[in-house]
C-alpha cells in the first residue's frame, strides 16, 4: 500500500526552524564583519570560520513572537506562521529595515518555502555561500532543523556536526540543540546511525546509545566517564548533558504486587516473568547488586494488609497491583511512605494518594500519537474504522477527543461484519454514491452510457483502529475501490501477531513498541526462554519496562524520558507516565522501522 510522507514534526524542530527564520528577519544575524573562512580540510570536515566574528545570539529574539509561532506549528496551523512571516519580511521592508545581504533574504525566503515545498527549500539552504561565521552557522541550524521536522535526524545531526561552534554560548547552545534531537525517538535507532554517520555524529549516537541501555543513573554515569575520556576535545565533554551526568540513589528493595491466581494471572506471570528477568539481567551486569524484589500475591490479601506489610517489611518501592478496582484504591488511598507505581490507568482525576503513579500500556497512548501524527502530516480530513474489539472502541473515542480542531473526521465506520466490508468502503468513499448518480443518467438518457464508479477525492488519510483480520479486509476493499493510494495510519495491537504484508498492506504506517522493531539481548532473551513470550511479548516488554520504572523513578519525576521496550516514557499529570511509541512500517519480511524520509505523494488537501 503506498503511503504518504509521514512527516516526523518535533517540537524541538519547530521551534528550531522558526527561531532561526525569526533571527534572520529580526535582524540577530546581521554581522558588518566579513571573517574568512580557515582552511583545513585534513581534520574532520568541519567548517570553520575566524572565531573574532561570532556575535550572534539568539536570546535577542522576542520571546513572545517565537512562542506565537512556535505555538502555530505545533498545533498544525503552519500557513498561519508561514503567512506571519511573510507579514514581518513585507513590515520590516517597508520600514526601510530591508535584510541587507542576498544571504539574509534567501535564509528567509527558504524558510517560507519550507512549508510547500520543503526538498526545494533544503536545496536553496545548501546551495548558500557563506562569508562570515555567523551566516555559516545560521545556514547549518537552518538545515539541520528542515532535516529534523521532516524526522531525517541523522542528516540533522551530521550537518550539525559538521559546524565548529565559536565561545561557550554558542558551543553550549550546540550542544543542547543536538542532544535534544539524539535523545528524542531517534534514539532507538542510535546503533544504526552511529555505525554510518560522520565521525563527529558517530560519538553523539554512542552518547545516546548510553543512554538508552543503561538500565539505571548509575551505570549511565559510569559509561559516560568512560567515552569522556576516550574523546576530552568532544563537544558533549565540555558541555554534557545532564541526563548522563545525574546520578540517583536505586531502590534496594522492590516490592511486585501481582495476582497469583484469577482472571488477570495469566497476564500477571508474563510481567512478573518480564520484571524479574530484567532484575536478572541488571544483577548479571551491574557493580552493585545489592538490589532485592519480594512478590506479593494481591489475591490473598486486601491491599491495605499488603501496603502495611511491604513498608514494614522495608521496601523502597512498590509496584503495582494490576487490576483497576485495586489500582483505584491505592491512588484515593492515603499517601504512603513509599512510591507505588501501579500497572494500570484509572481515569479518575482525583487523586489522593500524591505518592502513586501509573504505568500501563493503554490504546489511548497510541490514539495519541496517530492524532500528533495528522498535525504533522498536514493532513486535514481523514476517515475513521473502528473495528469489532473493544480496544478499537476506546481508541476512537480518545482518538477524536484529541484532535486538534484543524482535523475533521469527515465520516466513520464500524466494522460489525467482514461480509459486507465492500459495500461499507465503498459508501465511506461514495463510490455507491456514483453508482446512483449514473444509474438516474442512465434512466434520464433512456441508454446505456459508459461510466466507471468514482471515489471522492476529499481525504487525505484513513485513520483505522481494527484488528489485522479487519486491516486485511480494509485494506484489499481500499484497493479495489481504487483507493489504495490513501494512506491508513494504524495501531500497534493491528499487527501485534503479524508476520508481515502482502500485496495490499506492505507500507502500511502504524505505532509501535521499540521491542517490536528493535532487538535486544533482553528481549531475545524473553522471547527464547519462554513459551507463551510471543503471543503475549507485549506483556513481557510491559514488566521489563515497570523494572526500569522501579529503578528510575527520580528521573522520571524530574522531567527527564525513560527509554522503555515499550516506548518513550515520561511523567504526566496525576502520577500518569505516558508511553510516546515510535512509528513502524509493515513490508514483506515483518515488522521494521519506519523510514526517516518516506516518499511523498501530494494529495488534494496536503498542501
Amino acid at each position: 500500500m503506498c503511503v504518504a510522507t509521514m512527516y516526523n514534526r518535533p517540537v524541538w524542530a519547530v521551534f528550531g526552524l522558526v527561531c532561526i527564520a525569526m533571527c534572520v528577519l529580526c535582524g540577530g544575524c546581521q554581522s558588518t564583519r566579513v571573517a574568512t573562512p580557515v582552511n583545513d580540510p585534513s581534520a574532520d570536515g568541519t567548517t570553520r570560520f575566524d572565531p573574532s566574528d561570532s556575535g550572534f545570539e539568539l536570546e535577542i529574539l522576542h520571546p513572545d513572537l517565537i512562542d506565537t509561532l512556535g505555538d502555530l506549528y505545533s498545533t498544525g496551523r503552519s500557513e498561519e506562521a508561514t503567512a506571519m512571516l511573510e507579514d514581518r519580511l513585507e513590515a520590516t521592508e517597508l520600514q526601510g529595515e530591508a535584510l541587507r545581504s542576498p544571504f539574509e533574504q534567501q535564509c528567509v525566503q527558504a524558510a517560507i518555502d519550507f512549508n510547500d515545498n520543503p526538498a526545494s527549500a533544503i536545496r536553496q539552504v545548501q546551495e548558500l555561500t557563506p562569508t562570515n561565521y555567523v551566516e555559516a552557522k545560521v545556514q547549518s541550524l537552518l538545515e539541520s532543523h528542515m532535516h529534523g521536522t521532516l524526522g531525517d535526524c541523522q542528516a540533522a545531526v551530521d550537518v550539525l556536526s559538521s559546524f565548529s561552534p565559536v565561545g561557550d554560548p554558542d558551543r553550549q547552545y550546540w550542544a543542547r540543540r543536538i542532544w535534544e534531537i539524539v535523545s528524542s525517538q531517534c534514539i532507538y535507532r542510535s546503533d544504526g546511525f552511529s555505525r554510518t554517520a560522520t565521525s563527529d555524529a558517530q560519538d553523539w549516537w554512542n552518547l545516546a546509545s548510553i543512554a538508552q541501555q543503561s538500565l539505571t543513573s548509575e551505570q549511565r554515569n559510569k559509561a559516560f566517564r568512560l567515552w569522556r575520556e576516550l574523546k576530552p576535545q568532544h563537544l558533549a565533554s565540555s558541555f554534557p548533558p545532564n541526563y548522563l551526568q545525574v546520578v540517583s540513589e536505586p531502590p534496594r528493595h522492590i516490592a511486585l504486587m501481582l495476582p497469583q491466581s484469577g482472571p488477570l494471572s495469566s497476564a500477571a506471570t508474563a510481567i512478573r516473568n518480564g520484571f524479574l528477568s530484567s532484575h536478572l539481567h541488571h544483577l548479571s551486569s551491574a557493580a552493585n547488586q545489592d538490589v532485592r524484589v519480594t512478590l506479593y500475591d494481591t489475591e490473598r490479601s486486601s491491599m491495605t494488609s499488603l501496603l502495611d506489610r511491604a513498608i514494614t517489611e522495608g521496601v523502597d518501592v512498590i509496584i503495582g497491583p494490576l487490576d483497576k478496582d485495586r489500582v483505584r484504591t491505592v491512588v484515593k488511598g492515603d499517601t504512603l511512605d513509599v512510591p507505588i507505581i501501579a500497572l494500570n490507568r484509572v481515569a479518575e482525576a482525583t487523586i489522593y494518594n500524591t505518592h502513586s503513579y501509573q504505568l500501563a500500556i493503554v490504546v489511548e497512548d497510541d490514539a495519541l500519537a496517530i492524532a500528533q501524527k495528522l498535525v504533522d502530516l498536514r493532513i486535514k480530513r481523514v476517515l475513521l474504522v473502528i473495528g469489532s474489539e473493544f480496544w478499537a472502541a476506546r481508541a476512537s473515542v480518545s482518538f477524536k477527543s484529541q484532535l486538534p480542531n484543524n482535523v475533521e473526521v469527515v465520516d466513520e465506520t464500524v466494522l460489525n461484519d467482514l461480509t459486507n466490508i465492500t459495500s461499507e468502503v465503498a459508501e465511506m468513499l461514495h463510490v455507491a454514491q456514483s453508482n446512483l448518480r449514473h444509474e438516474d443518467i442512465q434512466r434520464i438518457a433512456s441508454g446505456k452510457i459508459q461510466f466507471t464508479a468514482r471515489r471522492r477525492d476529499d481525504i487525505d488519510a484513513v485513520v483505522a483502529f481494527v484488528n489485522i483480520d479487519e486491516f486485511d479486509s480494509l485494506a484489499a476493499a481500499m484497493h479495489y475501490h481504487f483507493a489504495g493510494e490513501i494512506p491508513i495510519l494504524a495501531a500497534e495491537p493491528t499487527f501485534r501477531d503479524s508476520d508481515g504484508g502482502n500485496e495490499y498492506t506492505t507500507g502500511t504506517t502504524f505505532t509501535s513498541m521499540p521491542a517490536l522493531i528493535y532487538s535486544s539481548d533482553l528481549t531475545h532473551s524473553l522471547r527464547t526462554s519462554f513459551s507463551d513470550a510471543e503471543v503475549l511479548f507485549p506483556l513481557y516488554v510491559f514488566g521489563s519496562d515497570a523494572y526500569k520504572v522501579a529503578l528510575n523513578l527520580t528521573t522520571l519525576k524530574r522531567g527527564e524520558p525513560i527509554y522503555g521496550h515499550t516506548g518513550m516514557l515520561s511523567m504526566k499529570e496525576h502520577g500518569v507516565i505516558s508511553r510516546l511509541p515510535i512509528w513502524g512500517q509493515v513490508d514483506d519480511t515483518g515488522l521494521v522501522a519506519a523510514p526517516d524520509t518516506p516518499t511523498f505523494q501530494e494529495s488534494k488537501t496536503l498542501l
